[in-house]
């Protein structure tokens, strides 16, 4: 055969031409959540560090890094030793004095954006598990998101909180949805993990118990109501298995170094680290921002039991019910009650909306032509919307300050990191002298001043207030108010200087002013007044990291 025989015989293949999936394809739908996603996500990159327990926790952690060791007494309040002492947010601790070791402040903000974006999605997806309608999942994560805001700079191991509370709500609606409430072994290894892991970032992992025990309580109110027979409780294998994970989850939250004793804690008098994380007892006030979203919220929930056609779970009313009922003494239990009240109501909102013809069904199917309006043009048209939606991704990082150490650019300045309310001047007065003894300022500065002024001052009070004992804690109250007896308990305690704030602690500044007092002002910004001894000689230039 000759060789062009040969040639003719060859059939060539035709030319391969890339194809994407169309599950690539976006839509209208899903650039808005990306916008959403991305701007959401630069507002919290920027917002200030505001939240006074920030530095305290960072100077816990710092001390547990240096000793490699938990605290026996609370770091930084040396009129606290020997007072009861555990700390239950070691975890968290270590994560933000690491994350200030290597990054900064500006670290602290990145790292609370990112948790945040984390629960907004975790939140998101739980929603669209609930309701199967991208609008309205959106719409009940900003919702939660909104009745927290104030708290959402927190920096704090109440971030983790959030996390570990939506991550819970995520893997138990997919078990209510996708393995009709029936738990597998994995799902119950994946929550009491969680909770272990959760026990050891902040006390607060009651709230995930109180979630697991919703759910078990709500199956048992549930069979109890249709069957009227205890033995149906016993012989129904998801209530049994309920159960069995909040029995297990408990078992599991003793992995901690304090092991049980963190329940036998919250029957303790002082100290209770536990209650602390919850917020400690502040009754609600319906003039606050918390007050206004609990009674958006209790209003949310008598529309969607009077208009709802679907019947309220046992879980939901016992989440609805006792969560209501432990904000009304506590206004900082809506930082969590608010998404797992959302979650609960959602399905009846869905239940309403649809009724009224102002929700349709979405699926997860592939698009068809009908689906998207681009999907019969050319192959590279089909993919404009998700390259806007890529472009929205871009835009969110480059703008946020995780960008810089990629990207470069100029960092904030000090004024912007912080918040107005933090005391810069007062930080930077405390470096050029040496107090010889003790500083008395507010408890909400003592932690800053811990903070920026090392071990080596020590502060009368800081946030950890709770554990000084009884005749210090008076004896604090009489020095703020400034009340005529003030100068002798500073000579009691050997104060050197006295750190006084003027929007709160006007009597005190003007008794400590008057030419008749011990004391002479050495510093003076918008903020603070500094005061020192007349007879005490501050050293200057000191060095201090």
């Amino acid at each position: 055969m000759s060789t062009s025989d040969q040639v003719n015989s060859i059939e060539l293949s035709p030319a391969l031409t890339p194809v994407l999936s169309d599950r690539f394809v976006a839509r209208w739908s899903h650039v808005a959540v990306t916008a959403t996603y991305a701007i959401v996500f630069l507002l919290i990159s920027y917002l200030p560090i505001s939240n006074v327990e920030t530095w305290q926790h960072l100077n816990q952690g710092r001390w547990i890094l240096s000793h490699q060791a938990l605290p026996s007494a609370a770091p930084g309040l040396s009129l606290a030793e020997g007072m009861p002492y555990q700390n239950h947010q070691w975890l968290s601790e270590i994560i933000l004095a690491k994350t200030y070791q290597w990054w900064g402040a500006e670290g602290l903000g990145t790292l609370n954006a990112l948790t945040c974006l984390a629960v907004m999605v975790l939140l998101a997806v739980t929603a669209f598990q609930l309701c199967r309608s991208k609008a309205l999942a959106v719409f009940t994560m900003l919702i939660s998101l909104a009745a927290v805001w104030p708290e959402l700079n927190l920096m704090s191991p109440r971030m983790f909180t959030l996390l570990m509370l939506a991550a819970n709500l995520a893997l138990m609606t997919h078990i209510r949805f996708r393995c009709r409430n029936l738990p597998g072994f994995l799902h119950g290894l994946a929550l009491c993990v969680g909770m272990t892991l959760w026990a050891n970032l902040d006390a607060s992992f009651m709230i995930g118990l109180f979630v697991l025990g919703s759910v078990a309580i709500g199956r048992v109110i549930d069979l109890l109501g249709r069957r009227r027979s205890l033995f149906a409780v016993f012989e129904d294998v998801s209530c049994r298995r309920w159960i069995w994970i909040f029995e297990l989850a408990i078992v599991a939250t003793c992995v901690n170094p304090y092991g049980y004793g963190v329940y036998t804690q919250l029957f303790s008098r002082a100290g209770n680290s536990v209650l602390s994380s919850l917020g400690g007892l502040q009754p609600l006030n319906p003039m606050t921002w918390f007050g206004v979203a609990v009674i958006a919220l209790v209003w949310l929930t008598m529309v969607a039991l009077r208009y709802s056609n679907k019947r309220l779970s046992g879980a939901q009313m016992f989440c609805l019910s006792a969560g209501t009922f432990g904000v009304i003494f506590n206004q900082s239990l809506v930082l969590f009650f608010a998404p797992i009240a959302v979650m609960s109501l959602l399905p009846h909102l869905r239940s309403i909306l649809r009724r009224q013809g102002w929700l349709r069904n979405e699926s997860n199917n592939e698009f068809s032509d009908s689906d998207h309006p681009g999907a019969s043009t050319h192959q590279s048209h089909k993919f404009a919307l998700s390259l806007i939606c890529v472009l929205f991704v871009w835009i969110g990082f480059s703008l946020s300050p995780l960008s810089r150490p990629f990207l470069g650019g100029k960092g904030r300045s000090t004024e912007q990191l912080y918040d107005a309310e933090t005391p810069l001047g007062v930080a930077a007065f405390l470096h050029k002298c040496d107090p010889e003894a003790f500083v008395w300022s507010p408890a909400y500065w003592g932690d800053w001043i811990n903070w920026t002024q090392g071990p080596e001052v020590k502060v009368f009070a800081n946030s950890n207030s709770r554990l000084l004992p009884q005749q210090v804690k008076f004896d604090y109250g009489l020095v703020f108010r400034g009340e005529a007896s003030f100068e002798r308990t500073l000579d009691r305690y050997q104060v050197d200087l006295l750190v006084a704030d003027k929007a709160r602690q006007t009597d005190l500044i003007k008794k400590a002013a008057s030419g008749q007092s011990a004391w002479k002002m050495v510093y003076e910004d918008r903020q603070a007044a500094i005061f020192a001894r007349r007879d005490a000689s501050l050293n200057s230039g000191r060095s201090r990291s």
